[in-house]
């Protein structure tokens, strides 16, 4: 399964590029998930280096379940923007934003990703389109 992680309401370019070597040096994560970045696209007067996304390959639903753990974990220890950033996974048709604050559980959230829209809890919304 392939998933596309970005960070959604950051004012911090380099956000991105962050949150990947977080994950790349989560050993649990390394034989269960092959993760790659995605480039930005720059304008004219843009210098490099800023990328838009993760992609994230997953062997199953247990290596989601993973991921999305050392995800939070890393967004926990990045309180900078803590109040304004979330997390979208977007895969297999499907978006999903995260608010960092969100009760979501993890398996709430696979099922979202699964397609299984029943999984809405406290008025927040299954998934984006």
């Amino acid at each position: 399964m392939q998933f596309r992680l970005s960070i959604q309401d950051s004012e911090d370019e380099a956000a991105v590029a962050w949150l990947y070597r977080w994950l790349t040096r989560d050993g649990a994560l390394a034989s269960d998930v092959d993760l790659s970045l995605v480039d930005a696209e720059l304008g004219s007067e843009a210098q490099g280096g800023a990328f838009e996304a993760i992609n994230a390959v997953v062997t199953d639903g247990i290596a989601l379940g993973n991921l999305l753990v050392a995800v939070r974990v890393a967004m926990d220890a990045r309180r900078r923007e803590a109040d304004r950033a979330a997390l979208r996974i977007e895969g297999r048709g499907v978006v999903v934003t995260v608010a960092r604050d969100s009760s979501l559980s993890n398996q709430e959230i696979i099922d979202l990703l699964r397609g299984n829209v029943g999984a809405e809890e406290n008025g927040e919304p299954a998934a984006d389109s």
